[in-house]
Parts: C-alpha cells; sequence; structure tokens
C-alpha cells in the first residue's frame, strides 16, 4: 500500500527510485514497488523503468525487466512468469482492461509493444475517441522470442515455444513453435522444419 504522504512527494520520491543505477537502485526499486502492492520477486527492475498501479502486477521468480521499460495495468492485469527477460523499451499496457499473460523463460526483446485495447472506430459520424475500446487477452507461451519492436495487439495467444521476427505485428493467434514475421505476421516455418538447420 503507499504510504500516506503527499502526492506531490510520493511522485518526487518515485521519479528519484526509478532513476538510482546499479545494484542499491535496483534493490530500492524492488522494494518501493512492492510497498506499492506488486507482487514480484524478480532478480531486477532496471532503471527508468515505469509500474502503473503495481498492485495488479505480478513478476515471477527470478525475472529481469530491462531499461525504461512500462508496465500499465490500471484498468487489467499484467502477469509475467518466472525467469522472463525483458530487454529495454518494453512496453506492455492493459490499461482499459484485459490480461496481458506471459509463460515462463520466455526472451522480450527491445522496444515491444503488447495492448489489450484498441479504439473503435466504426460510426464514421461519431468521433474515433468517444467510440470506446474493445478489449482482448494477450497471452505468450513460455519459451518464446519476441523480436525487437514486434507488437502484439489485443486477443492474441502466442503458443509455447513460438519466435515472433523484429517488427512483425502479430493480429492473429500463432501456434506453438511457429516462427512468424511480416506486417501482418504470418508463419514463415515451423522450428521443427529441418531444411533450415
Amino acid at each position: 500500500m503507499i504510504p500516506p504522504i503527499p502526492k506531490e512527494l510520493f511522485f518526487w520520491v518515485e521519479a528519484a527510485i526509478k532513476s538510482l543505477p546499479g545494484a542499491v537502485g535496483n534493490r530500492l526499486r524492488l522494494c518501493w514497488y512492492r510497498a506499492s502492492g506488486l507482487r514480484t520477486r524478480a532478480s531486477v527492475i532496471c532503471s527508468g523503468t515505469t509500474i502503473v498501479c503495481p498492485k495488479q502486477v505480478c513478476i515471477g521468480d527470478g525475472s529481469g525487466i530491462g531499461e525504461e521499460c512500462y508496465l500499465n495495468a490500471d484498468g487489467g492485469t499484467i502477469k509475467i512468469g518466472r525467469s522472463v527477460v525483458f530487454n529495454r523499451d518494453v512496453h506492455l499496457n492493459s490499461s482499459c482492461g484485459g490480461t496481458i499473460e506471459i509463460g515462463d523463460d520466455t526472451l522480450i526483446g527491445p522496444g515491444v509493444l503488447m495492448r489489450t485495447a484498441g479504439h473503435r472506430f466504426d460510426d464514421p459520424t461519431a468521433l474515433i475517441k468517444s467510440q470506446g475500446h474493445f478489449i482482448g487477452d494477450i497471452r505468450v507461451g513460455s519459451d518464446c522470442w519476441i523480436g525487437a519492436r514486434a507488437i502484439i495487439l489485443g486477443g492474441v495467444t502466442i503458443g509455447a515455444g513460438a519466435v515472433v521476427g523484429a517488427g512483425a505485428v502479430v493480429t492473429k493467434n500463432v501456434s506453438p513453435h511457429a516462427v512468424v514475421a511480416g506486417v501482418p505476421a504470418r508463419v514463415v516455418r515451423m522450428r521443427s522444419d529441418k531444411r533450415f538447420k
């Protein structure tokens, strides 16, 4: 629970703790976010990382969150498994609702974006911002590799052992052990295909 201190002071303290480098900064960030409700035994939360509504976030044992990451669970939940590794600048957003769930031992490349919500825009007579959102959960299986700058949209499930190529936009489910790439992402091969070994 957030301690009963004035809001402005809270934001200043949080900003200072978020920016501290090294092992001391990491230890303080873990303590700070745990005190704010984050359920974690993560090994690392690097500097510059922001966690919005930490009480709705769970990070498994031994996972590491890279520099400048952004996790927003203000309206939904984020569940990260054990031994998951985030590179820098990863953006997970379930602020409008829904769940983002990442399985154990998964690798998330730099600049990856996962967002459970998208804007509705079917009525051309109404402002897009007034039409609300559609929301879908995102589930990433264990032992996956999500390449740099990939985008995963709401309603997508990525099966265990799958690989998502750099810059791919994933709009549909991905089978276990499939390798997908492109915009929109499509299967380019299966990991078991011996022609590529």
